[in-house]
């Protein structure tokens, strides 16, 4: 299974707490489910 996702940076840090929570998300979902997830993340600046 695999995961994507975009997260577009501001003038706070806040992005880096989304990609913490999606992370850790994705990781709990992996550990119940049982199955393998490959996923990532881009980060744009504006």
């Amino acid at each position: 299974m695999a995961c994507l996702g975009c997260v577009i940076k501001g003038g706070t840090a806040h992005f880096e707490f989304i990609i913490l929570g999606a992370t850790m998300g994705l990781m709990q979902s992996m550990l119940a489910a049982r199955v393998p997830l490959a996923f990532g993340i881009f980060t744009l600046f504006s």
